[in-house]
């Protein structure tokens, strides 16, 4: 989750050096004394000064390129993953879930295989299927890829602010992480938690808030 210089002291109470602080360089600047593994989004528009910055900092990345051109997609991904390559730098990559669903096999499953890391965005499914169905769908789509990721990871992302609702609570969260987190087989590798202060106004807690309740919950 995003950590920044007004939540580190509770975050460092928690953290792991293994746990994921994610944000662009000003985040993650103002976050240097926060325990993790710093994850530097790439800014599309200028992915070589990204990588640049990841590599003199000693950061990881990660980029999300959303578009429904697939071929476009690709293309970009494997210009972003060569390039994070040639700096020695862990490579990210998160389409949006649908795509990632739809098109993992496209192309000689170039969708999975240009990347160090899987994410995939799990979002869209919160408070819209059932607890037991989010489970099934998610590890059927990892059991699928893993096959061609070799020693690649897979993190799943759930949100505090979910487009099925907005305001979720951070019970419900945790009933869906709990679901796939469980150690059995196509569980992911690592949880993300993603959110998005600009849904405050329309919830009677901060998203923040709910998602510090989340993390309390497994990190007392």
């Amino acid at each position: 989750m995003a950590v920044d210089s007004s939540n580190i002291s509770w975050w460092n109470e928690r953290a792991k050096d293994t746990d994921l602080v994610l944000g662009n360089t000003s985040i993650l600047n103002s976050a240097s004394s926060a325990k993790g593994t710093r994850v530097l989004f790439i800014d599309p528009n200028n992915p070589t000064k990204s990588m640049d910055t990841a590599k003199t900092n000693g950061w990881t990345v990660t980029s999300n390129i959303e578009d429904n051109d697939i071929d476009y997609v690709i293309s970009e991904q494997k210009e972003q993953y060569q390039m994070a390559k040639d700096r020695g730098l862990t490579f990210t990559f998160g389409p949006t879930g649908r795509q990632l669903e739809d098109k993992y096999a496209y192309s000689d499953y170039a969708l999975v295989r240009n990347a160090d890391i899987i994410a995939y965005q799990t979002q869209r499914y919160q408070d819209s299927l059932s607890v037991d169905e989010y489970a099934s769908t998610v590890k059927d789509l990892i059991g699928k890829i893993r096959p061609y990721i070799g020693q690649q990871k897979v993190r799943v992302q759930v949100s505090v602010n979910p487009p099925p609702n907005r305001c979720t609570s951070a019970e419900s969260v945790i009933k869906y992480i709990d679901s796939i987190a469980d150690g059995s087989a196509n569980s992911p590798d690592a949880i993300v938690i993603f959110v998005s202060p600009q849904y405050d106004s329309e919830c009677s807690e901060k998203r923040i808030d709910v998602a510090k309740k989340v993390v309390e919950h497994y990190r007392p």
